[in-house]
Parts: structure tokens; sequence; C-alpha cells
């Protein structure tokens, strides 16, 4: 189940369509968009798309070596390595730690704002920064 509400996890989901990576805050991150985008759901009975050869993006690995979501969060829910759980899903963040502030706050997003994907935009990052 999504963690705030739902049966899916939206952001899996995109990984398996190809649209990006998977953060190390759990955040899909895209190359247009980086970690901010909103996600949505159309579910179908019709045949299985033809799969296609999924680009690799590079985040995962430039997420293990940037981390700064990870030293901003205000809760420090975000694990510095993911957790599998028993089931084999994949665990990010300690959601208790972090839904709970999100709801006080009416919404944190710190670990988006701090996000370099965010602020720079994928192209700068692999350019200018990551492969120097």
């Amino acid at each position: 189940c999504h963690p705030i509400g739902g049966p899916i996890l939206y952001p899996a989901m995109a990984v398996k369509a190809g649209l990006g990576e998977i953060g190390r805050q759990g955040l899909l991150i895209t190359k247009e968009f980086g970690p901010r985008q909103r996600l949505t759901l159309i579910s179908t009975n019709a045949s299985p798309l033809p799969e296609t050869v999924k680009e690799d993006f590079k985040i995962t690995e430039y997420c293990q070596k940037c981390g700064k979501c990870i030293l901003t969060c205000p809760q420090k829910a975000i694990y510095d390595e993911p957790l599998i759980n028993e089931n084999g899903t994949i665990t990010r963040i300690n959601s208790d730690k972090c839904f709970v502030y999100f709801y006080e706050t009416m919404g944190c997003s710190v670990c988006i704002q701090t996000c370099p994907f965010h602020k720079l935009g994928y192209n700068k990052i692999f350019k200018l920064r990551f492969y120097r």
C-alpha cells in the first residue's frame, strides 16, 4: 500500500514504466522534473504493452554519493541504506517520522527542496558536476 493511502506504490510503477529512478528519499526522480512531480496511475485490463529497454539514468549512483536529503531531513526520517522488508518491499524512509511531520507542517518537502535534481536539473548535474 502507498504510505499515505491507496493500494499502489506509484514511484515503483513509474520506474517500471521507465520514467526515472527512485532516489534515497523514496521519491521518483526524472530527468525533466527531478523529484518534483505528482504521480497518478490509470489501470486497465488491456494487453500488456511491449517491454522496452529502460535507460540507466544513473540517479541511484548519484544519490548514493550525495545524501543531502538525509542530512537536511528535519525528522531524520530517511535511511542511509534502504531496508528490505520480509515481504520483499523496500523502505527508504521511516514513515512514522516523515508522515506525522508532513501532516503537522501541512507538507514538509525539505528533501525535495534540497535535492540537486530540483535545484540544478539533470543535465547540469551530469555534465558539470558528477562526471568531472
